[in-house]
């Protein structure tokens, strides 16, 4: 009987330590609500205040970025939200991720229903190469 309760305890933990894991994960998976999260993540310091990547008329993998400069988290959020809803291409990467492509503007985005800021946006300087090759 003592056996039994601890597998029971053992099982209920488990199932505990694997909802609390998934709770800090991705907020939704919606357009909006997955390109509100990339924006308020690392992606917008990293690609966009620090990075650069997108200035109006940058130049990565010989493609300008061709739309007005993002100078926010809101215009960040939108771009990301138009890719990830009407993407050039798009496909099923590994450990629940999912990659998005928009030849326009050479960006990636990877949605990791995992990570708290549900992944990232970038303009990768193999272009369309980076993402043909993602996994």
């Amino acid at each position: 009987m003592l056996l039994l309760l601890r597998v029971i305890f053992s099982l209920v933990m488990l199932a505990t330590v694997t909802s609390c894991a998934d709770a800090k994960g991705c907020p939704g998976n919606d357009p909006a609500s997955i390109a509100r999260a990339i924006a308020n993540g690392h992606a917008y310091r990293k690609h966009v205040v620090d990075g650069g990547e997108f200035n109006k008329g940058r130049k990565i993998s010989g493609l300008a970025f061709p739309l007005a400069s993002i100078q926010s988290k809101s215009e960040f959020a939108a771009l990301i939200e138009g890719i990830v809803a009407v993407p050039d291409r798009n496909k099923q990467l590994e450990n629940r991720r999912h990659g998005y492509w928009d030849a326009d503007t050479g960006t990636v985005v990877i949605h990791n229903a995992r990570a708290a800021d549900c992944g990232t946006a970038f303009r990768p300087n193999r272009g369309v190469r980076y993402y043909q090759n993602l996994n």
